[in-house]
């Protein structure tokens, strides 16, 4: 980080997004701003409810707990570090607009400059620890499926199904759900975000299961689409359409590739086959301590994969008033292609 304040030109870079927060400094807590500097010791802000936590979490940071009441930016205002600098960087992205006045306003003779992806390309290559970390998010998840799919039944609700999903995540050792669980079936399953409703499952439906566990602030995320009993001839088309559109991608993943060329060789896969306008989201989307990060694989993005890279794989169909069907792993990119983590079977499961 500080030899990208070197080559970016500024003195230190401003910090208040939680997640880049947690990347930097390891504290998990929901209240804190950090700046770090091109050669001094970085200064980390929180209140006073985080006072023993970041005795634990926070190794070689200056740390300040800020008056009851007080602004955490406001606490800064007398330290001499800061004084001496002549700009600031901050994530323009990520920063609130009261943050940035009340920076300008607490440090009148600061010049503050928007920059933008520093830390989320830094954050997008992943160390062993981060990968052991999502392995072992993924490995909740998995375990979660492999005990779902005996549990779903007809009359069962998408609700229903989802606490239960929400439930074995938790007893198997996640901290808490990745996202808000999708469970859609039948009509439903038209929508890529669909939300759990009281709608029973039924048969010649198919369902999607999307869901992912939390270990250590990293994140898990898969989707499986199963059917119902037996679906339309067409719904099973899809699927195999799906399926192999998310095998062409993950056989093109390695370092060097561009992120909108493998959504590219998808999109143009599903297209070819008749359903190009029925795939209406990215192909997939960076993991790591939140569900979204850097890189998104869309048609926009020509960012090159790096090795270390952690991405899903999510191509999907949804098709009006029949249903929808999206296959997701998480892979990690290596340099002469990739792995895949998620290790739950991808045939069409009939219930």
């Amino acid at each position: 980080m500080q030899q990208q304040l070197h080559s970016q030109k500024v003195d230190a870079i401003f910090i208040s997004f939680l997640p880049h927060l947690r990347y930097i400094s390891n504290f998990s807590g929901s209240n804190g701003i950090g700046i770090i500097f091109q050669n001094e010791l970085p200064i980390f802000v929180t209140d006073g409810r985080y006072k023993e936590q970041i005795k634990l979490e926070i190794k070689n940071w200056k740390t300040i707990i800020a008056e009851r009441g007080k602004n955490l930016i406001s606490a800064l205002s007398k330290n001499k570090e800061i004084h001496k600098c002549k700009k600031i960087a901050f994530d323009k992205n990520t920063i609130s607009y009261s943050s940035y006045l009340l920076l300008k306003n607490t440090f009148p003779k600061i010049a503050f400059v928007s920059v933008e992806f520093i830390l989320e390309k830094l954050i997008s290559k992943k160390d062993s620890y981060e990968i052991s970390q999502i392995e072992k998010a993924i490995e909740i998840t998995d375990a979660t499926f492999s005990k779902i799919i005996n549990e779903i039944k007809i009359g069962k609700t998408e609700n229903q199904i989802a606490a239960r999903i929400s439930y074995l995540q938790k007893f198997l050792g996640g901290s808490c759900d990745a996202f808000e669980t999708i469970v859609a079936s039948g009509k439903n399953a038209v929508l890529p975000h669909a939300r759990p409703t009281q709608k029973k499952i039924r048969e010649k439906e198919i369902l999607i299961l999307d869901f992912g566990t939390v270990v250590n602030g990293y994140h898990s995320d898969m989707t499986r689409s199963v059917a119902i009993g037996k679906i339309p001839h067409k719904l099973k088309k899809i699927y195999q359409i799906v399926l192999d559109a998310q095998q062409k991608a993950i056989e093109n993943v390695k370092s060097g590739i561009a992120a909108n060329k493998l959504d590219a060789i998808v999109r143009n896969y599903i297209s070819k086959n008749g359903y190009g306008k029925f795939f209406n989201h990215s192909l997939g989307h960076g993991v790591g301590l939140q569900i979204h990060e850097f890189p998104i694989l869309n048609s926009q993005n020509k960012f090159l994969l790096e090795e270390g890279n952690i991405i899903t794989i999510e191509p999907g169909i949804y098709f009006p008033n029949l249903g929808g069907v999206r296959i997701e792993d998480i892979v990690v990119v290596e340099k002469d292609g990739c792995r895949v983590l998620t290790k739950s079977e991808k045939k069409l499961f009939s219930l």
